[in-house]
Parts: C-alpha cells; sequence; structure tokens
C-alpha cells in the first residue's frame, strides 16, 4: 500500500474521483459541509450540492492510499480539520491500517489535526483516537447529534508554532 499526498496540481485531477468515492463508501457518515469544502478546494467545481460552494479560505490537504492501481481511501482536511475533516476507506480495506495511515498523514502535514465525529460513530472514533486524537469537547453537529471534537495533543499551539516559525523566535526575550 502507498500513502500519497496530493499536490496542488493533481488536485483538479483527483476531486472528482474523491468526491465520488466519499459518496459511495462514506457509509452516509460524511457531512454535507465537509463535502463541500472538499469541492470548493483549489477553487474549481465539481458535482452540485444543495448548497453553494464558497471559494475557499483555508488551506487544504487530501491524502490517498492505493494498491495496484486501486484507490483504497482517502483522508482530507481544510484548516488543519477545523473548516472540514473527512476519512473515507473502501469496505474491503477497512481495518487493516488504511485509515490510520491518512490521518497520520494529515497531522503530518498540517502539525496537528481537529476533527467533529458524530458520537454515535464507533468505528470513526476509534481510528481517530488510535491516530492519537483526544476528545476536547462535547458540541451538537451539523444534524443535531451530539459530536465530539477530537485534537492531537497541543493543537492550537503547535500549528502556530509550525506555520509562523519567525513569531516564535521574535518573542523570546533575552534579559
Amino acid at each position: 500500500m502507498d500513502i500519497v499526498r496530493l499536490k496542488p496540481a493533481q488536485w483538479p485531477l483527483w476531486r472528482n474521483r474523491l468526491l465520488h468515492f466519499a459518496q459511495r463508501y462514506g457509509d452516509r457518515r460524511l457531512t454535507a459541509g465537509g463535502l463541500r469544502a472538499l469541492i470548493a478546494a483549489g477553487g474549481g467545481s465539481a458535482l452540485p450540492l444543495a448548497a453553494p460552494v464558497a471559494p475557499p479560505s483555508s488551506p487544504f490537504a487530501a491524502v490517498i492510499a492505493h494498491q495496484d492501481g486501486k484507490l483504497l481511501g482517502f483522508a482530507f482536511a481544510a484548516d488543519s480539520g477545523r473548516s472540514a475533516c473527512l476519512v473515507a476507506v473502501h469496505p474491503n480495506a477497512r481495518s487493516q491500517g488504511v485509515g490510520h495511515a491518512l490521518i497520520c498523514g494529515l497531522i503530518d502535514h498540517f502539525g496537528g489535526l481537529c476533527c467533529h465525529v458524530a458520537s454515535d460513530n464507533p468505528a470513526s472514533l476509534r481510528l481517530f483516537f488510535k491516530a492519537g486524537l483526544k476528545a476536547v469537547a462535547l458540541e451538537e453537529g451539523p444534524t443535531g447529534k451530539p459530536t465530539l471534537l477530537l485534537q492531537t495533543d497541543g493543537f492550537g499551539q503547535g500549528l502556530r508554532r509550525r506555520e509562523t516559525p519567525s513569531q516564535t523566535a521574535s518573542s523570546t526575550s533575552v534579559t
């Protein structure tokens, strides 16, 4: 199995394929907002959904898992997961470490990750907990269900340091 983070130049070629994959293998668990963020990423257009698609205002990343020319799964996040975080794995590839490897790819890219997971989705909760995310809040999800906010350790601080290393150096004072 190969895990690959898509480059910006590859995104237009993959967006529709990932959207179709998500709709087919997301088990109706992926939010419409997350799918709209996937469509909006990179400023392109894809299959229409009910709500209009706004241009993305945050960086995004997509990581795919493939083997022998077959897509096994993908993970997508916008704004380190704050705006959207999706994972979809083909049913034949589940429980084989594919989802874990995909999430770890997003964590490596962003330096941390957050995600909202419905409390009645034990498979996804197990997946994110195994990848090292921890529940930090209980919120109401887009459909009114209780949803856990999951984050990697030091999510806020680590991302700021990684994205703006010059700020860390400039905030140090010598006495």
